[in-house]
């Protein structure tokens, strides 16, 4: 079953009877996947390391929540001065370290990622 329009619109019936896939194929879109599993299969090194540093940046972006959240705990529970707390001082400090330690994460994903745009622009 195919529609022309952008975004169609179904009876229920058919929702629950059929899988309904809306997507629009660009040209330039399936040439940028080409190029990419073309460059995947025949250097899939840099690729390799652009996948493992991107889960790398996520659980790092997820870390430096979990321990802000812990921060935000941390100040509910405060009576009198956060000065007396090391807890919410070495809490600190820690996110401070994961910080730090995303922004390298982002430049080296930045440095494989030109390394790719560099082997898809020889192709």
């Amino acid at each position: 079953m195919q529609q022309q329009e952008t975004n169609p619109h179904y009876k229920s019936d058919i929702s629950i009877a059929a899988t309904i896939i809306n997507f629009t194929i660009i040209s330039a879109g399936l040439d940028e996947q080409l190029f990419a599993e073309t460059v995947r299969i025949e250097r899939s090194k840099p690729e390799i390391q652009r996948n493992s540093i991107t889960v790398k940046a996520v659980k790092d972006v997820y870390n430096t929540s979990k321990v802000k959240d812990d921060i935000l705990k941390l100040h509910l529970s405060i009576y009198g001065s956060i000065l007396d707390y090391q807890t919410v001082s070495k809490t600190s400090e820690q996110i401070q370290r994961n910080c730090n330690g995303n922004k390298y994460i982002v430049q080296a994903t930045e440095e494989t990622a030109t390394v790719i745009n560099s082997a898809l622009n020889q192709y």
